[in-house]
């Protein structure tokens, strides 16, 4: 067998080199994209970021959106954080606010076996999710909400929007929710105590008149 020439004995092991050192810098790129934040103010086609863990997010959300449907407490509190808090925001009454995984399923419970004793049920209708925000470990997320209301099997129609902000947080490579906050763009069908069981049982706040004013 003829005998390598001592110029082609110098060159493949720099070529080898040049390779290797070339696949190394492109792992390296692809990590430090994987690492880069997405914000709004990026481009909404911006790419770097993994895509495994938006299709996460996303099955998040519509497990809370089924869990809402299929009126389970249980669902709801598996997809957020022990420290998880939502505001509500309603026209002509103050901000209500529930704080912790435990008191959020016992008002989802509580709202949940009213409107079943109402024959009512619900369906919410969601977009696609806007993601305002995401790293490898935390997002932030805008979706809109059309909820469909019947009772005991009659008259379905559409009764309100809203708009819900979700901040989510990856722990052991499982998203969870950590905060929740809906502006809904009209008054609810129901009493407030009915929708929306306060701990104790306290009633809502009436915005004052006097705030409404000053807003407008």
């Amino acid at each position: 067998m003829p005998s390598s020439s001592p110029f082609s004995r110098r060159i493949f092991p720099l070529l080898t080199c040049c390779l290797i050192l070339h696949a190394s810098s492109d792992a390296a790129s692809a990590a430090s994209d994987q690492n880069q934040i997405y914000t709004g103010s990026n481009p909404a086609g911006y790419t770097h970021f993994s895509a495994a863990d938006r299709f996460a997010i996303t099955n998040v959300i519509i497990a809370i959106a089924n869990g809402l449907d299929e009126k389970s407490p249980s669902q709801l509190i598996a997809n957020v954080t022990p420290d998880f808090s939502v505001e509500y925001r309603l026209p002509g009454v103050k901000p209500i606010k529930i704080e912790g995984r435990d008191n959020f399923g016992k008002m989802m419970a509580k709202r949940f076996e009213n409107l079943t004793g109402d024959g009512i049920e619900r369906r919410h209708i969601i977009s696609p999710l806007y993601f305002v925000e995401q790293s490898p470990d935390s997002a932030k997320i805008l979706i809109q909400i059309i909820t469909c209301t019947a009772t005991r099997q009659a008259d379905w129609r559409p009764f309100s929007s809203a708009k819900v902000e979700f901040d989510l947080e990856k722990h052991d490579d499982l998203w969870l929710c950590t905060r929740q906050l809906e502006t809904l763009d009209c008054s609810l069908d129901l009493p407030l105590s009915k929708v929306l069981p306060l701990p104790g049982g306290a009633e809502p706040v009436k915005e004052p008149v006097e705030a409404k004013q000053k807003g407008k």
